[in-house]
């Protein structure tokens, strides 16, 4: 998906290719999650908008939970591998950092260090004894004095550590022989405790794959699968108003304090493009520089541009295929074809065997028109995987399933990697 100021929120990108489906009822993985905009009223989404607001600051009335302090000035760990600061702001003296061992396999090309962080689970009140803990990786090619950069992942919910040794290089190689990056799981997402997962809800996609459900019918089922995760989530003690933008961006300082950098560099993709900027509304003093990847603007609602988005992004790749002579000359008419296979799969849905790369699990699968247009939408978040579907076109036609199962196969894999419950909390506030 081109990066633009209206762009979608886009994937997940720690491995992931994911992104939302004009249907439902096909494998939606992380991003197709974040974006449908299911039609549904349901618990989750109710607790989320109950409390809490995603414009406002920390509450003046907060203070340090503990007046005592080991460093200032976001100071140096001490031997207990505790950092704290001066109490002289709202969020002094109320986070915590402890050394810790890796939870997720590391990449082999650099060293890596790992840690929790402890934040209160609402920085907006003056009562710590409900506290969150943030998985963290560090990431090292060796000694640098340059500025760390910090990661913010798309979604919200995208999960960017679980599966990180299997694509660090690609995405950060460039970035980590000049200095430190650092990667963090969101409040609610992936690593984090407690992590905001749906499980209710990804297996209701995974028993829908092989199923052509009548509309009324999966709504129902997805509207009680959400239901049934929101009371769990519930009953385990989550305040779904603390899962937002503006609780996430004092998490991101908390966690600057402790590492004891001065400032670093902030990259945000997608989402993280919008938390990124809430960062910088809410504590501009520790950043150096911002890159925002896949802008989703502070004033717009991300989900109500899928439509026109998803609209420019299909021109875009038909004209692009068009103005090249090789992929005119392999693929002409490239739009009229697609859309003829819409059409056809609607009649005629395709049935067939895909697998999960990641756990060779096999699924039965069925794929009609609107869901190969889902398909498509997400594919066009990765230059591999979209420089692809010309060729898929082709397969189709022939009659091979093949391209097909694979796309499906890459979003059963992705489903396990974002927190449905963060994204419903997160586009709510």
């Amino acid at each position: 998906m081109p990066s633009t100021a209206a762009a979608p929120l886009a994937p997940s990108s720690i491995g992931v290719v994911g992104h939302p489906q004009p249907r439902h009822r096909r494998p939606i993985g992380p991003g197709a999650v974040r974006l449908v905009g299911f039609a549904l009223v349901v618990a989750l989404v109710a607790g989320a908008c109950s409390g809490g607001d995603d414009t406002a600051s920390p509450a003046d009335t907060a203070s340090p939970a503990d007046g005592s302090s080991t460093a200032s000035d976001g100071g140096e760990p001490g031997s207990d591998g505790v950092v704290a600061v001066e109490p002289d702001d709202d969020l002094a003296g109320r986070w915590q950092w402890d050394d810790a061992d890796c939870e997720f396999a590391e990449p082999e090309s650099v060293a890596t260090s790992c840690g929790w962080l402890t934040v209160p689970e609402r920085w907006d009140g003056d009562d710590d004894t409900d506290t969150i803990r943030l998985h963290v990786g560090i990431f090292s090619a060796g000694p640098t004095d340059a500025a760390p950069v910090v990661y913010l992942e798309g979604g919200p919910g995208g999960d960017p550590l679980t599966n990180v040794a299997l694509s660090f290089e690609q995405l950060f190689g460039t970035l980590v022989d000049g200095r430190d990056i650092v990667i963090v799981s969101q409040r609610g997402t992936g690593l984090s405790e407690p992590a905001l997962q749906c499980n209710e809800v990804l297996e209701l996609q995974v028993d829908l794959l092989d199923e052509d459900p009548e509309p009324a019918d999966e709504l129902d089922r997805s509207t009680e699968a959400h239901a049934e995760c929101a009371g769990r989530l519930e009953r385990a003690g989550a305040d779904f108003a603390a899962y937002n933008s503006v609780q996430s961006a004092h998490d991101i300082e908390a966690l600057r304090r402790a590492l004891g950098h001065e400032q670093w560099d902030v990259l945000g993709i997608s989402y993280g493009t919008r938390l990124a900027q809430t960062l910088v509304r809410e504590h501009p003093e520790g950043i150096r520089s911002v890159v925002l990847d896949s802008v989703v603007p502070m004033a717009r609602a991300p989900q109500s541009d899928v439509p026109v988005v998803a609209k420019r992004a299909f021109e875009t790749l038909f004209a692009g295929c068009a103005a090249s002579p090789a992929c005119d000359d392999a693929y002409p008419d490239l739009e009229r074809r697609w859309f003829a296979l819409v059409d056809r799969l609607n009649d005629d849905p395709a049935v067939f065997e895909t697998v999960d790369p990641l756990t060779t699990e096999r699924y039965d699968a069925l794929v009609d028109g609107d869901d190969l247009m889902g398909l498509g939408f997400q594919a066009l978040y990765s230059t591999p995987t979209f420089a692809a579907l010309p060729e898929l076109v082709a397969l189709l036609e022939a009659g091979d399933t093949s391209g097909l199962a694979t796309l499906v196969g890459i979003e059963i894999a992705n489903l396990a990697f974002s927190a449905v419950g963060t994204f419903w909390t997160v586009s709510c506030h």
